[in-house]
């Protein structure tokens, strides 16, 4: 993964992980009386600024990619414009938010606690920074958006690369309830609309921002920073890793997104097990949907189109 970026210019830079313990996907630096708990410190935020004031500081002419994945990709996202605070202003900082793209739905499976629903209640209970764009755009009633991905990434005011998997199967097993290979038909069209939707909104409106890339491949996965799929995935043969070192040190905007139809349909996304309605169509496109269910039934690899 990006700890690994052999034969490219960042190949011998410092690399440091900074573990996830806190349970407030590092937004929050204060305390809180839980029923049943009792007092709780979450204090991730300061953990993260702490470690770039350490680590950094104020030496002159750094690049400093500031990231992270699932809970860290959301922290990452919400703490990335006021890094800026912590270094030289020689230093130049760049955002990489994996797997934070949060979708504002009701999910399917009753009694599941609604993503936008965690939203808000994160951005009550730990009170993060909001940045000028975002904060602008939604006002003080709404501020709670500003740390939902769907609504944040495109306002994210550093330049930034995200990474977004348009099937996440984070979120889409915590709303559905289980994974593909046991979907129904309605469950799959949820997959597919209002959920994949959704993410191809929030991609095409991270684009638009020329400051950023946006890496969306069409896999059911979630979070590839910190392995082997930032440089084996693929879209365009164009990885991660590809896409962000262009960007970085030539400053192309390589493009890669999914525009195949189905769950995992990208050929690189890891195999994974399907059933007779991961894959689910328009009625009009019968034939389609006839070959579809053929691939699935043929001893090969079921992500092949």
């Amino acid at each position: 993964g990006l700890f690994q970026m052999t034969n490219t210019p960042w190949e011998n830079a410092n690399l440091v992980y900074l573990p996830y313990c806190s349970s407030d996907a590092h937004m929050g630096d204060t305390e809180v009386e839980l029923p049943l708990f009792g007092l709780q410190q979450f204090r991730g935020r300061r953990l993260a600024r702490e470690a770039v004031k350490r680590l950094v500081g104020m030496k002159e002419n750094q690049e400093i990619i500031f990231g992270g994945t699932s809970a860290g990709g959301r922290g990452s996202m919400v703490l990335v414009d006021f890094i800026h605070e912590l270094v030289h202003e020689s230093s130049t900082v760049y955002g990489l938010h994996d797997s934070g793209a949060y979708q504002d739905i009701q999910p399917i499976i009753s009694g599941y606690y609604p993503f936008g629903s965690q939203c808000h209640d994160a951005y009550n209970m730990f009170t993060p920074p909001i940045s000028s764009q975002c904060s602008e755009l939604h006002g003080p009633d709404s501020l709670y958006k500003c740390v939902c991905g769907e609504y944040m990434l495109p306002h994210v005011m550093t330049p930034s690369q995200v990474i977004i998997h348009q099937y996440d199967s984070y979120q889409l097993s915590q709303n559905i309830g289980h994974d593909p290979k046991d979907w129904t038909y309605d469950e799959c069209m949820y997959a597919e609309d209002p959920y994949r939707l959704g993410m191809s909104t929030t991609v095409e409106a991270i684009w638009e921002k020329e400051k950023h890339v946006v890496f969306a491949p069409a896999c059911y996965e979630h979070g590839i920073l910190t392995w082997g799929d930032f440089q084996n995935v693929k879209v365009d043969g164009i990885s991660a890793q590809d896409q962000l070192i262009s960007w970085l040190e030539d400053n192309v905007r390589l493009r890669a997104v999914s525009y195949c139809e189905g769950v995992n349909c990208q050929p690189t996304c890891p195999q994974i097990e399907m059933g007779p309605y991961s894959w689910c169509i328009d009625k009009k496109l019968t034939k389609q949907a006839d070959k579809k269910q053929e691939l699935i039934r043929e001893p090969k690899p079921k992500f092949e189109m």
